[in-house]
Formats: C-alpha cells, structure tokens, sequence
C-alpha cells in the first residue's frame, strides 16, 4: 500500500512538470517576487533513528567434521555386512563381521590353560601354609632328642668316674666298668649322628624345600599373569572381528564383500557424520573485536534458495593470516533434517556490529554518483542538497553516515531528479 501511494504521488508530480509540455497552473507553481525558477512539487519522507546491524557476508564450501574410513583392526575373510550403501547407522552398530571360529578357539584354550595354572598355585600355596608348622615340629624334636642323648651320655660319664675308683678297690668287676666306657661311646657317637641331623632338617629341610615351593609358586604366577595378558590380547582380537560404526553418519561405498580377505587395516566402508556441518571461511582482522566462538551465523546455499540455516562459529584461528591479514574461522551447522551435503557451496553472514540509534532515510532519497552520494531536504520551501555516506542497508532504509543531518528532516524522496541545490519545492500531501 505505502509503494502504490509512493507510486501516485510520483505519477502526479510527473504530470504536473510534463502536462501538455506547460508550466504547472497555480500559485504554488508560478514564480514570486520575480524569482524564474519554477516550483517542483516533491514527496517527501522523515529521517528516523533505528536499530541497524553490521553483517559481513563470506562463502565457503560445506564440510562434515567427522569422516573417516573405517578400518579392520583384525585380518580374517569378511562373513556378514550389515549397513546399507547411503543408509544411516548409530554409533556402535554392527557394520560387518570376520570369520572369528580360529580366535573362539584360542580363547577356549587360554581359558583352560589358566585355570590349571589357577589350581596349581592354589595347591602351592596350601603346600607352603602347611610344610613350614611340619618343617618346624620336626625339627623341635630332633632338638629334644639331642638333648636327652646329651643328658644320658652325661650321666653314664659320672658314671664312669664314680666306678673308676671302685673299680680301684675292686669294688665292681672290670667287666660292669668296661661295659659303660661302651656304653659312653656309643651314646657318643648317637649324640653327634642326632646333631647332624638336627642341622639337615634345620638347613635342608626347613630352608630348602620350603624355597622349592615358594620358588614353583612365583613360577606359577608369573606362568598366570602370561596367560591372562595373552587372553585378553586374543579377546580383543576377537572384538575386532566385529567391525562397528565409531559415531553416528551415513554409510559411504563398500569397499569389501562378503566372501573377501580383509587384512588388519584394511578399509571396509567410508563413514561421513551429516550433523553438524562445518563451513571455514575468513574474517578480516578489522572485525576482531566482535569475533568470538559462538557467535551465530546465517548460512544460504543455491539448492534451498528462499530459505537459510542457523549456525555459529564453532573456531577462531589465534592468529592472523600474515597474507591476507584475515582471521580463518570456522562455524558449525545444524543438519537434523539431511537438507545440506558436504560439499555445497555455502554464504555464510553474521553480523559484527550493531548502532541502536542509527539515522536512517528511505532508499529511494539517496542519489548515487560516481564516488559520492547525496539526498535532499526540504528547509522552509527549498531543497538543499546535503552530500552523505552511504551505511547499511534495513528493509529498505539506508543508514547515513556523515551527513549532519537530525532526525526528523524532511528528506526527498519524489522528485528529487528534477531538482538542483536551492530549488523551490512544493510538498505533496
């Protein structure tokens, strides 16, 4: 409605001038006070403050953040493929699987190897627990049995002595003194053969069969922690076998089917992550101030022309490109609904600057000219032509920049090509 009514006032300000190729009849349009200069009648607009932003508009390619080829850990012929050319999996999903019955087997064998080895140390352990209390009995009666032999043979010396003098006054036979001198020597002889023996099962007994145990159970052990590591080193060998998806995307080509050898590191399929997308680009360094990581932007691209994608910077390089002293930036963008493909070419905008109260006039006032711009305004019952800079653009008003203008002023928007600095006017309703 405000365009048609821009357009009528327009279309009577033309017929005005042009009628019949005549002055326009009236007093507004007849000369005064001898001035020649006619009287242009115009339309005209107010100067009125408003929000503006600064918005940089940049392009770029689409990106996904995360795509890689998903490898084989495990080598081994391919037996089952799970995803779909093109289709969507979860992360975690079961993409393929390798013939695995070799390493099941294994597993199964290192399984009972440790539990022999389990039991083994289990009985070593018994065996030490109860060989030390056994080693130590036997030996504290052998101690006792030194003892008496050393008490006995004692006595039978007193013995001796006691008799000698008997034996002296023939007192006693020389029989009854010979037969304990026996007596003495064999207890002797039974004293020092238990002595060694005290010593083997102090030295040998006690102390080396007790170290055979110990020594066979650290083996044991030692034999137990091999088997375990290998077990779990062929558990994940057998995990591996499974091939699943690192993080959710879109399945790319196969690059193997079922029936293949694959070998350890071989590529099963290319996974791309669809959500988010990622766009780099470069911001002048001018715009530093208000650069910063989630800042949001506008992404548009030519396959969904009429609409555009909220985004944010996602990266803000640390340092400036000493080529173009510009800023690498990245932002991230949304893509729940699959609209948008790594690839695309993209503009990306976001705005870096905002005046609140900006002066802004009608686009239709300014007057563009090789190297500058300018507009006029209606003082009294002239137009002055006032030389301006041009700022952003909102919805079909322009900010003007330098201009000394207030708000408020009556500036031209009708009829401004028929007029030169100083020219009466006359203001259309």
């Amino acid at each position: 409605m405000i365009l048609s009514a821009r357009f009528a006032r327009a279309a009577l300000a033309a017929a005005l001038l042009t009628a019949c190729g005549k002055p326009v009849e009236g007093d507004s349009a007849r000369p005064r006070g001898g001035d020649a200069s006619p009287t242009v009648p115009v339309v005209v607009a107010e100067a009125v403050t408003r929000r503006v932003e600064t918005r940089l508009d940049q392009v770029g390619t689409l990106r996904s953040g995360r795509e890689v080829t998903v490898r084989s850990e495990a080598g081994g012929t391919v037996i089952e493929i799970l995803f779909a050319e093109g289709g969507s999996v979860r992360r975690g999903e079961v993409l393929a699987r390798l013939d695995a019955r070799k390493l099941e087997a294994e597993i199964l064998r290192l399984e009972a190897q440790l539990l022999q080895l389990t039991t083994r140390a289990a009985n070593r352990r018994r065996d030490l627990e109860r060989n030390q209390p056994l080693t130590e009995a036997e030996v504290r009666k052998q101690e006792e049995r030194v003892r008496q032999l050393a008490a006995r043979l004692a006595n039978r010396r007193r013995d001796l002595e006691r008799n000698r003098d008997m034996l002296a006054r023939e007192l006693v036979s020389r029989q009854s003194f010979d037969t304990i001198e026996t007596e003495i020597e064999e207890g002797a002889a039974e004293l020092a053969q238990a002595e060694i023996e005290l010593a083997r099962q102090s030295d040998l007994v006690a102390g080396q069969s007790a170290d055979r145990v110990r020594t066979d159970l650290q083996e044991t052990e030692a034999e137990i922690a091999q088997a375990r590591a290998t077990l779990v080193r062929e558990r994940a060998r057998l995990a591996d076998a499974t091939i699943r998806a690192p993080f959710d995307g879109v399945a790319g080509t196969r690059q193997v089917n079922v029936g293949d050898f694959v070998a350890a590191g071989g590529g099963i399929v290319t996974l791309v992550d669809l959500d988010p997308l990622e766009i780099a680009f470069s911001v002048p360094e001018k715009h530093k101030e208000r650069l910063a990581v989630g800042l949001p932007v506008h992404i548009g691209v030519d396959a969904y022309a009429d609409r555009t994608f909220a985004g944010a910077i996602s990266y803000v390089s640390p340092r400036v490109d000493e080529q173009t002293r510009a800023f690498p930036v990245k932002a991230e963008v949304g893509n729940a609904e699959g609209r948008l493909n790594p690839g695309m070419f993209a503009r990306v905008a976001f705005v870096t600057g905002v005046r609140e109260s900006a002066l802004t006039v009608p686009a239709e006032a300014l007057i563009p000219a090789e190297g500058a711009s300018s507009l006029f305004v209606v003082e009294g019952d002239k137009a002055r032509k006032v030389p301006v800079r041009p700022g952003e653009s909102v919805d079909g008003w322009v900010e003007v920049l330098d201009s000394g203008l207030a708000p408020g002023a009556q500036v031209i928007v009708e009829g401004k090509f028929a007029l030169r600095d100083g020219a009466r006017v006359l203001v259309q309703p």
